[in-house]
């Protein structure tokens, strides 16, 4: 999900870290900035070769790794650097004039590296650095790929959670949930309206969820999970759905950016023709709520 942010923190004292809290509040941080944190800690240098076959927007590498004084952080660096081109924080508690010589020295060759002595303020460098990161996810023209992906992703989910439900609840149920909504489709113009029909006859009901617009999976999907709500569940969340995430992709498919006093807007007009506008702090506010509702399925998932 493009609203991960995944962290590769080397160091064989990260349990100091843990124990702090560090973790919770970079978690925290990110979470401001509407991502959810991944940090995947590696203790032990030796088992780099296989965590590096994930991906990862942030790479933290202690420079005292506990190894031989051939076989430093900064050799575990520059390996790094041969198979990722994602950013590195390199650190060391080592605060002299001479260790830092040594690794700018040492590291002058290394792209996209940046690095920093002392622990005390490690977290807040880690956090400036993590911003920096973010800077392109945040421009708002890459702000509304990022929706329209995550949101398509939140459709599949859907889709599975109803294929498993309409299996599992009485035949006489489904067919009232159905015939109120094909009831409400066959009043309008629908390019599948003869599918529609077809599936309806046939009880088909998986074939005909496939077949209806975002906003009908998402109503037919709402009654299908009142019949028994589980435990767990967020159900007036749910009922926001169409509101927080499908009117919202819809917006963002048809928004463009503009310059307004120095301030740049996604700007465009919704479906009922009113014109809209969105901030950097209103598309993370969404971003936000896009995680709320991405939780809330995978409570059904």
């Amino acid at each position: 999900m493009q609203l991960n942010y995944n962290i590769l923190w080397i160091d064989n004292d990260l349990q100091s870290y843990i124990d702090r809290g560090v973790f919770d509040q970079l978690k925290e941080f990110l979470l401001g900035y509407g991502f959810i944190a991944n940090i995947y800690p590696l203790f032990d240098s030796t088992e780099l070769k296989s965590i590096l076959e994930n991906k990862y927007d942030l790479i933290i590498s202690d420079y005292d790794l506990g190894l031989d004084d051939n076989n430093t952080g900064i050799e575990l660096v520059k390996k790094i650097r041969e198979e990722y081109l994602t950013e590195i924080l390199f650190y060391t508690g080592n605060f002299s004039a001479e260790m830092e010589e040594k690794l700018r020295n040492s590291l002058k060759y290394v792209d996209r590296i940046t690095i920093h002595l002392g622990r005390e303020t490690l977290s807040t460098k880690i956090e400036g650095t993590i911003k920096l990161t973010i800077q392109k996810l945040l421009e708002l023209n890459a702000t509304r790929g990022l929706i329209t992906s995550v949101t398509s992703e939140l459709d599949f989910d859907m889709e599975n959670i109803a294929y498993s439900l309409i299996g599992k609840i009485d035949d006489n149920v489904s067919i009232n949930i159905f015939q109120k909504t094909h009831n409400e489709i066959s009043k309008g113009h629908n390019k599948n309206i003869k599918e529609l029909d077809e599936n309806f006859a046939k009880r088909d009901f998986k074939a005909y969820f496939i077949k209806v617009v975002a906003f009908r999976k998402w109503d037919l999907l709402k009654e299908l999970i009142k019949i028994n709500i589980p435990n767990g569940f967020n159900y007036d969340l749910f009922k926001e759905y169409n509101n927080d995430v499908i009117i919202i992709r819809n917006k963002f498919a048809h928004a463009r950016a503009i310059q307004i006093d120095n301030q740049t807007y996604l700007s465009g007009f919704g479906a009922d023709g009113k014109p809209f506008q969105f901030n950097e702090d209103q598309c993370i506010e969404i971003r936000k709520k896009l995680i709320e509702h991405r939780d809330n399925l995978n409570v059904l998932l």
